[in-house]
C-alpha cells in the first residue's frame, strides 16, 4: 500500500500541465477539440486525467505549437521540425521552365494521338 501512495505522489498530473500550456498558447479549447476531432468535453476530460497517453500529448502539442518534451522528459520528441532545409528548393524561373517543357511535351503527344485517331 505504501508503494502505491508513493507512486501517486511522484506522478506528474499531465492533464494539468496540458491545460496550462493550452491556456498560455492563446488557442481556444474549441479549436483544440476541432483539430483533434473530438468534443470540448473530451478535451476537458483530458485536462482532468493524471495520465495522458503520449500520442494525445504530441497531437495537442502540435496544435498549440508547444514542445511537451520539456515538461515530460520521457516523451519522444515529435519530429515535426521544418523539413524545408532537406529539400533542394529551385528558383521560380527553373520551375516555370519545367512547367513549360512538360506542357509542350503533353501538347505534342496529344496532337500525335489525335492524328492517329483520324487515320
Amino acid at each position: 500500500m505504501r508503494k502505491v501512495s508513493q507512486f501517486c505522489i511522484n506522478m506528474v498530473h499531465k492533464g494539468e500541465i496540458i491545460k496550462e500550456a493550452v491556456n498560455q498558447s492563446g488557442i481556444s479549447v474549441t479549436q483544440v477539440a476541432k483539430s483533434l476531432q473530438v468534443t470540448r468535453k473530451t478535451v476537458y476530460n483530458i485536462f482532468d486525467r493524471v495520465d495522458v497517453d503520449n500520442d494525445t500529448i504530441l497531437k495537442i502539442g502540435a496544435i498549440i505549437h508547444h514542445d511537451f518534451s520539456e515538461n515530460f522528459p520521457k516523451l519522444v520528441k515529435n519530429s515535426t521540425e521544418d523539413p524545408q532545409e532537406k529539400y533542394n528548393i529551385r528558383d521560380m524561373d527553373q520551375l516555370k521552365a519545367d512547367v513549360d517543357y512538360w506542357k509542350g511535351k503533353y501538347i505534342t503527344l496529344l496532337e500525335e494521338y489525335n492524328k492517329l485517331l483520324k487515320k
